[in-house]
Order: structure tokens, then C-alpha cells, then sequence
């Protein structure tokens, strides 16, 4: 089962987290985020050496329309062809792009707590 799961930036505690779902040899993980730095350098994370696929759009939120933010999310959604998508929420843009992505294509959606 393919999982993608949609993140602002990956910081220490969802690699902890998604380095356990990754864990389990019939699934298939990857991460898209938004960026890949965080405002509080300390939670930064830049191993790179992560037991599932990384995939940063490397833009700010405010910094893009809503039409191009779905045009680059549905690049990586349809490489990725998941066949769940896990949000980090419901507010952020990035997750809304891929939660209307899925609900079209009917693929299941939810959100990690």
C-alpha cells in the first residue's frame, strides 16, 4: 500500500513518526512537504537519510497562487499514485490541494493526530 503523507516541513518528531509507519514492510511511504526548513532552527531536520521518500515543493505558502500550489501537489500525487493520503491538517493549503486530489479520484484521506 502506497501512503502519501503531506507535511508544512518535516521536523524531528514526524520522522519519529512516519519512520514507524515506514517501518512495516507492506507499506510504501512518501512525504511531500512544502519546505524543508522550519523557523526554529532546532527543529530542523536535515539527515536526508530517511526510511521513505521525501519530496519538498521547497515554496512559501504565501508565495504561490492556489492554482500553482495544485499544479506542483498534483505532480508529486500523480508520480506517486498513493493509495491513502494522511494530512497534517485541514487548514493548511498544501493539504487542502491533496485532500481535493483525493475526494476526486476517490482515495481515502485523513488526518495524523
Amino acid at each position: 500500500m502506497k501512503i502519501l503523507g503531506c507535511l508544512i516541513n518535516l521536523v524531528p518528531y514526524h520522522v519519529a513518526r512516519w519512520s514507524a509507519v515506514a517501518a512495516h514492510a507492506d507499506l510504501q511511504v512518501s512525504i511531500l512537504q512544502m519546505r524543508a526548513q522550519d523557523d526554529f532552527k532546532i527543529l530542523e531536520s536535515n539527515s536526508g537519510q530517511y526510511p521513505f521518500e521525501v519530496h519538498t515543493l521547497g515554496i512559501k505558502e504565501k508565495a504561490i497562487s492556489a492554482d500553482e500550489l495544485l499544479a506542483k501537489v498534483r505532480t508529486v500525487f500523480d508520480r506517486i499514485s498513493p493509495d491513502v493520503v494522511v494530512l497534517n491538517g485541514y487548514s493548511f493549503p498544501i493539504c487542502l490541494a491533496l485532500l481535493s486530489l483525493a475526494s476526486r479520484r476517490g482515495i481515502p484521506c485523513g488526518r495524523l493526530l
